[in-house]
């Protein structure tokens, strides 16, 4: 069976307008809707006039799983047209986000050499927006992270070993002790935003001794700027 792969992985694929895969652009468009992957794809049809395939190309960006798509029309009102006039008319339609302007009756290695060159268009668009969510999610997690840690933070606070609350939850003193010295370090990160020489300054640490506590408490996600030469630079 074959596997549906996400659309910052799924290869663009050329769609003619009429063929087997789409009989029409109202079954394009229930394709391209139904498989996100899809949403790089290259539509290849045929319209009367370059405002009927700016029209279409208006009605993709419509929705945001077809705005992507790429349109290469072929017009048959260029046909009759003088090559000024007809250049005109295309450079309205790239305006308009349309990919691609020519008429129909372009030799067909002509038209296979101008799709090719939209194809890798499509493809370099499709990585750009694969980083681009990859960079988003990354960056979700690194705030749920900051928002755990300055949640255990407030909860367990640095007197916590003090109260009475605390006895149930006794054990060994080097555990503790490292527990202790974890919540220590997150609340003056989160109290001073993340900012290494502050913390620094604050608990006098050193650079060395500092970074070597940021991993073994695995508290890199806290910081939010680091110092010049950080992590591995000479002790100051």
């Amino acid at each position: 069976m074959k596997k549906t792969l996400p659309y910052d992985r799924a290869d663009p694929q050329v769609v003619r307008i009429p063929s087997a895969d789409a009989r029409s652009t109202e079954a394009a468009l229930e394709r391209a809707l139904a498989q996100p992957g899809r949403r790089f794809d290259i539509w290849v049809l045929e319209f009367p006039t370059v405002d009927d395939a700016i029209a279409l190309r208006r009605r993709l960006d419509e929705e945001r799983l077809t705005r992507s798509v790429a349109l290469v029309a072929l017009v048959r009102e260029l046909e009759r047209m003088a090559v000024a006039r007809a250049t005109i008319y295309a450079a309205k339609a790239h305006a308009a986000r349309v990919a691609s302007v020519l008429p129909p009756s372009i030799p067909t290695e002509a038209l296979d050499d101008e799709i090719l060159g939209v194809m890798e268009r499509q493809r370099d668009a499709a990585g750009l927006r694969g980083v681009r969510d990859k960079r988003q999610e990354a960056g979700a997690e690194e705030q749920r992270l900051r928002a755990v840690e300055k949640s255990m933070a407030r909860r367990a606070g640095v007197l916590a070993s003090s109260t009475g609350d605390a006895l149930g939850a006794l054990g060994p003193l080097d555990e503790a002790a490292l527990q202790w010295e974890r919540n220590y370090l997150s609340q003056a990160l989160e109290e001073l935003h993340g900012d290494v020489a502050a913390t620094r300054r604050v608990l006098k640490v050193k650079r060395t001794r500092f970074y070597e506590l940021l991993h073994k408490h695995k508290l890199h996600h806290l910081v939010r700027r680091h110092e010049p030469g950080a992590a591995g630079g000479n002790d100051d």
